[in-house]
């Protein structure tokens, strides 16, 4: 790995008071906006939904397929930095081993807030459904799932 892509000695940034669930999904809005001009138009919306022509729904598509492929890539290269392989003997993590994880870890939360975003989710909806399918995951495990 090359120094230009090491995280691991990124310096801190002033954090925001509020809600940060807000303030990161809003961060990254601002972010996807700059790279891609639409990306705002992409999100699932009740007249995407009813739109006449195929044409909002293939470029939804295309955006989420793409962030999946994103996350599924940045989840390879997390386990790059961790000891998964049962059949090798590893040493202790390093600090910036930990590091470089947490940031990886931190790549995926990037491709997954695009993901809500563009089925219309906000801070307040991912909270939410969060908390329900959380509850939902403890009930299936006292009923032996």
């Amino acid at each position: 790995m090359t120094e230009q892509q090491k995280c691991s000695d990124l310096p801190s940034v002033q954090l925001s008071d509020g809600n940060w669930l807000q303030h990161m999904l809003a961060s990254q809005n601002e972010f996807q906006s700059s790279l891609s001009g639409n990306f705002n138009d992409l999100a699932l919306s009740e007249e995407r939904l009813t739109a006449q022509s195929d044409s909002p729904l293939q470029d939804f598509a295309q955006a989420m397929s793409y962030n999946i492929l994103a996350s599924h890539a940045e989840l390879t290269e997390l386990l790059e930095w961790i000891p998964w392989k049962n059949w090798k003997t590893y040493g202790p993590m390093t600090e910036e081993q930990v590091m470089e994880a947490r940031y990886e870890a931190i790549d995926i939360l990037h491709f997954l807030f695009n993901m809500m975003m563009l089925l219309g989710m906000d801070a307040q909806m991912i909270y939410d459904l969060f908390m329900r399918k959380q509850q939902e995951n403890r009930n299936r495990q006292k009923r032996g799932y």
